[in-house]
């Protein structure tokens, strides 16, 4: 309603009814405090609501600094108490479901974190206790993907180091070993060629003693000589073969490239061992079979060397009136000499041993078995150095067999780094 500024009633609205509906002592206050220019509440002046839901607004109405009036409304708000307990309660359920959502929602995030935390966990002891197989790799975008992909890589890593370790006390181990051999092999060498040197040696001061106590025995005289100069021989081979051995041995192996035509080379040492051969009435044929020519870029003087110790094995052990069949095979890219006979032949542990210095078959004297037992050791090593392989097949009292093959173009590449299959 609109009241004047000494508060008689000049208009009102259908909702307040008649001014003497009003609780007159309440509303006469309320009006006071606006005629004082203040502003008034109060709850239930309309008469028989009595449940607090209507509230009474008075406020002086002002133009400029003067009072022209009073407004008096009525507002009623129990619709709006309605709305705000439904709203209260709409927020308590949603707020009750959010809760119960995130306690879900965290529930199985740290659930899984706690997962994942484990696995990282689990992972960590099995790299702790040395096993490859237990480390898991997470699939995860966050800090626990990289941290997981962190311990694998750290794993390989420590693990190839773990493997790298392994290996080289590997061979550490195998050089230790091979030191341990060649520390062996080392004291027999010195052994043996202490033996083999004494033998000679021993020969020389029985002749030369029986030279001193018959003078005048010319026949004796004539066959000292012989036998001293035949034992100093074979001490000088024994002297020049070991330290051929031991510089092959202790030193790189320096290789001439020159082309070679082997079956011009095996005619020459066939040719300086034919007298020997036939000294014990020994047959030796030579045959050239391929359409290549046989020419090996390698070192003529090993090559020869290497044939020379091989037939003359040959002849060494072979029988009286026995044969000596050697064969040079040209093929495409490899080259073949095959030394074949019919001597007294070797057991297979012979065979063995036969490469390994001061190794001899022990037989009767069927042609001539003096020798010092290194040839066939140089010789291995020899062919080793010229990139070729040797082998060796032979039966006792039947015969034996030495098969040497090389690459032609062995000495065109490094040692170390020559095909096999060429």
């Amino acid at each position: 309603g609109v009241y004047d500024p000494k508060g008689v009633l000049m208009s009102s609205s259908q909702f307040l009814g008649k001014e003497g509906n009003l609780a007159t002592g309440i509303h006469q206050k309320a009006m006071d405090y606006a005629k004082a220019g203040k502003i008034a509440y109060s709850k239930d002046l309309q008469g028989g609501l009595g449940d607090g839901s209507v509230v009474d607004y008075y406020a002086p109405l002002m133009i400029g600094d003067q009072q022209t009036g009073i407004l008096q409304l009525t507002y009623r708000y129990q619709t709006y108490q309605v709305f705000y307990e439904k709203m209260k309660n709409r927020i308590l359920i949603a707020a009750s479901g959010v809760f119960a959502f995130s306690l879900a929602v965290g529930l199985i995030f740290f659930g899984r974190l706690s997962g994942a935390v484990k696995s990282l966990e689990v992972s960590v002891d099995h790299v702790g206790a040395g096993k490859r197989s237990g480390v898991t790799l997470l699939k995860r975008n966050d800090e626990l993907g990289r941290l997981s992909q962190g311990i694998s890589q750290m794993s390989d890593t420590i693990f190839n180091q773990f493997d790298t370790l392994e290996t080289e006390q590997m061979k550490l181990n195998l050089a230790i070993e091979k030191l341990k051999a060649m520390e062996v092999k080392q004291r027999q060498f010195f052994g043996n060629i202490t033996h083999e040197f004494k033998t000679p040696l021993s020969v020389i001061n029985a002749y030369n003693d029986l030279s001193e106590m018959y003078p005048d025995d010319v026949e004796l005289l004539s066959q000292t000589n012989r036998q001293i100069r035949s034992e100093v021989n074979r001490l000088t081979k024994m002297v020049e073969q070991s330290l051929e051995l031991a510089k092959l041995e202790r030193y790189d192996f320096e290789i001439r490239k020159d082309p070679v035509d082997l079956k011009i080379l095996l005619g020459e040492v066939t040719q300086r061992l034919s007298v020997k051969a036939e000294k014990y009435g020994i047959h030796m044929t030579l045959k050239t079979s391929g359409e290549k020519p046989p020419i090996l870029f390698s070192d003529e003087e090993a090559l020869s060397q290497i044939l020379v110790n091989v037939i003359d094995n040959a002849i060494k052990y072979n029988r009286r009136e026995g044969w000596i069949h050697i064969e040079l095979l040209s093929e495409e890219g490899l080259l073949t000499v095959e030394v074949s006979d019919n001597g007294i032949g070797m057991d297979e542990e012979m065979c063995r041993q036969v490469f390994e210095p001061f190794s001899r078959p022990s037989a009767e004297n069927l042609t001539e078995v003096k020798g010092s037992g290194l040839g066939l050791a140089l010789v291995k090593r020899l062919t080793e150095e010229l990139n070729g392989t040797i082998g060796i097949i032979s039966e006792v009292g039947i015969g034996t067999v030495v098969k040497m093959s090389w690459c032609r173009d062995n000495l065109e590449t490094s040692r170390n780094e020559l095909e096999t299959d060429c």
